[in-house]
């Protein structure tokens, strides 16, 4: 199975048929990008479940949102793992000095 994050989304509201969820199941066994992102789509989802307006902007609202909250957690971990060598460059320079 190639990973999918509305997949990713649609597992964590309970959205598949069960034939579905089986499959997503067992990619995320052997997936660890996915599994890390459920974690974070579960988190989420905790949050807005204390949102009591939640139900009145409907479930479209949620998969939006989840998505746009992955992929920008998505772009903090790329942007931290680009300035992460930069950083232990400056910091290597800087003891040297």
């Amino acid at each position: 199975m190639k990973c999918d994050r509305q997949k990713i989304v649609e597992y964590a509201n309970s959205a598949l048929d069960t034939r579905e969820m089986l499959d997503f199941e067992e990619h995320l066994k052997a997936c660890q990008d996915c599994s890390k992102n459920l974690q974070k789509i579960t988190k989420i989802n905790d949050l807005l479940s204390a949102w009591s307006e939640k139900n009145e902007l409907g479930k479209d609202f949620d998969n939006k949102l989840v998505n746009k909250a992955v992929s920008m957690m998505e772009k903090q971990d790329m942007k931290k793992a680009i300035l992460r060598p930069i950083w232990r460059v400056a910091v290597g320079l800087q003891v040297c000095w």
